[in-house]
């Protein structure tokens, strides 16, 4: 496994690392200090504060929709350091120009939404070049750690961006220091475009469309019709849409859901994308290197739970007069239950979008590795801008206040990661899920090397304790399976739900006939796991088991493997609340006894 720290001395990733991260500075100075200055100085009450918030940031999207094509097109076509080397050339003379609106008191909200404009299209043109850059000059096994490194810097970046921007509101000095800095970074970036390694043009021979609409319109058409390629674009589509929610309406989130001043918005936005950068740096570690989405379900799924946390803990400081400051806000013990939801939300979003962006490079064709880029800015920035304005409709139309649509989102969140586990390869996600299993249920397992001796044709007999049998047996079981489901509740909605994720069939266990269809599977090398009782027991004890298993079991001529849960009957999730004291998480033993076949009747 290469470690990140070593692509730090190579030259091929290292002034582009610098460059990136000098980017991601500057930009994020200029719209965290835009952002707080039409807040807390050019806006008077929410609604004003909500609408240029929200054209700020379609603005800062529309670029992406307008030039993120043609940027992919002459990234492939010519070679790479030349559009990286004009585009920070380019962001020298932007900050020069918002500096010079700032200083001079001519700095209104269209103007300064002009600003963010410029910033935007020196974003779209400079991301497909920068991400296409990495599989052209890099390993495959050196894909994930600069990812990681990409994406921990630009938001680490994002944090220390969003403090040195929050100056603008201290007077007199906070405008010269911004401004100062600004012009500082972009020369510096400049400079460090500048040792970036030359390379062949991939694409010579490519042809440029100058119809951005038509290009515009290729480009998602190549990558919708690839699965590998449109998967982790709408995935990282996803990310962009969850920061987008939170960190462009944080301001105003703290000002008026909270009632604190733009220090403790500082803080918070620190918070928020120090965990990005956090979890974005150790998702190689986690991964141990491996490009895989084991980690994307389960990541986007625990930032749903941790944004409902944050909704129920939203409430505004009780500050008799004015706004509350950063030493009311800690002095507070729900502030510290926000800052960990926000640093949750943040890092699991970082574990979640690493792999995608090291999927998608490497399913990328080398020739036309910065137009699917593109396509995947394109992409974000339709759904951003849809999302964008929804959100002024949710916020400005309904009325509806921040923490209900960061509640929306998290709703979101858990929905998609759910679909998400669906469409994945169950094995992509059955070591991570088994072992966050492990450890809530402190399970124990006992006789899998019976398993090793198995032939083809398996059936799995077990006990039926609770509703999560299902869900331990497809995890601790090796390998597999489809299970039988019976027919009386395979209705249920619950039921429902688990057959988005495991392969069932219905079967009537009291009735021997309907078996065959699933025998037909079990003789094809399909192992089953069944449940002879038919339904989950209501005293304790086993109900009653029926024959259909010893028909089902004679007419595959298959090993046979009972398997004993305890457990799951003590859990919530089972039948006998009038007969246990139940609680959601027990202690669980999983006993596997040696395969034995049934013996054939023979016919007299």
């Amino acid at each position: 496994m290469i470690h990140s720290t070593e692509l730090l001395f190579q030259r091929k990733f290292f002034p582009l690392f610098m460059t990136q991260l000098l980017g991601a500075l500057n930009d994020n100075i200029l719209r965290t200090a835009i952002a707080a200055y039409i807040s807390y100085t050019l806006s008077s009450d929410i609604d004003s504060a909500n609408f240029w918030t929200s054209l700020s940031t379609a603005m800062f999207l529309i670029p992406s929709l307008l030039f993120s094509a043609l940027s992919g097109e002459l990234a492939d076509k010519f070679q790479k350091i030349y559009l990286l080397r004009f585009v920070k050339l380019a962001e020298i003379f932007i900050v020069v120009f918002t500096g010079y609106l700032l200083l001079t008191g001519q700095a209104q909200a269209p103007y300064l939404v002009g600003c963010i404009f410029l910033m935007g299209t020196h974003t779209a043109v400079f991301g497909p070049a920068k991400f296409a850059y990495l599989p052209e000059y890099l390993e495959e096994d050196e894909l994930l750690p600069a990812n990681g490194l990409i994406e921990s810097s630009t938001f680490a970046m994002i944090a220390i961006g969003a403090g040195l921007g929050g100056l603008i509101d201290y007077q007199p000095f906070g405008t010269v220091t911004v401004t100062s800095l600004m012009i500082t970074f972009a020369l510096a970036g400049w400079l460090a475009s500048l040792l970036i390694p030359p390379n062949r043009a991939q694409n010579p021979l490519l042809s440029i469309t100058k119809n951005i609409l038509v290009s515009t319109q290729e480009k998602i058409d190549y990558c919708s019709k690839k699965p590998d390629l449109w998967i982790p674009i709408l995935g990282i589509t996803w990310f962009w849409v969850i920061g987008m929610v939170h960190m462009t309406n944080l301001a105003n989130y703290v000002r008026y859901s909270l009632n604190y001043n733009i220090a403790v918005f500082t803080v918070l936005n620190s918070i928020f994308t120090i965990g990005i950068a956090l979890g974005s740096f150790l998702c190689n570690k986690a991964l141990k290197g491996e490009v895989h989405t084991r980690l994307v379900p389960l990541s986007l799924f625990l930032v749903g739970i941790c944004g409902l946390h944050l909704y129920s803990g939203s409430h505004p400081a009780a500050i008799t007069e004015g706004v509350g400051t950063l030493k009311d806000f800690l002095t507070n013990f729900n502030s510290y239950r926000i800052m960990l939801d926000m640093l949750a939300i943040s890092l699991f979003s970082g574990l979640y979008v690493v792999p995608l962006y090291a999927i998608l490079q490497k399913n990328s064709p080398s020739e036309d590795c910065a137009q699917v880029i593109a396509a995947s800015n394109i992409v974000t920035s339709i759904v951003m801008v849809c999302v964008t304005v929804i959100s002024m409709f949710l916020l400005s139309v309904l009325k509806l206040i921040l923490p209900q649509l960061f509640f929306l989102t998290a709703i979101f969140n858990i929905g998609l990661s759910m679909y998400l586990l669906k469409i994945l390869p169950f094995s992509s996600v059955k070591p991570l899920m088994a072992r966050l299993f492990k450890w809530l249920f402190q399970v124990e397992i006992q006789g899998l090397e019976h398993f090793i001796s198995t032939g083809d044709r398996l059936i799995v007999i077990a006990n039926h304790v609770s509703f999560l049998d299902v869900v331990f047996l497809a995890l601790f079981l090796p390998g597999e399976f489809i299970f039988a489901v019976d027919t009386g509740i395979s209705k249920r909605w619950y039921v429902k739900l688990a057959r988005q994720f495991v392969e069932a069939y219905e079967i009537d266990p009291s009735n021997p006939i309907r078996i065959k269809s699933i025998a037909k599977k079990v003789q094809e090398g399909k192992r089953l796991v069944i449940f002879p009782e038919g339904r989950l027991t209501n005293h304790g004890g086993v109900m009653k088991v029926y024959d259909g298993t010893a028909a089902l079991a004679q007419m595959c001529d298959a090993d046979i493997i009972s398997v004993n849960l305890s457990g799951l009957q003590f859990s919530k999730f089972s039948r006998l609340q009038n007969v246990y004291r139940l609680k959601f998480f027990t202690k669980v033993k999983i006993t596997i006894s040696p395969k034995f076949r049934l013996t054939k009747r023979e016919d007299k």
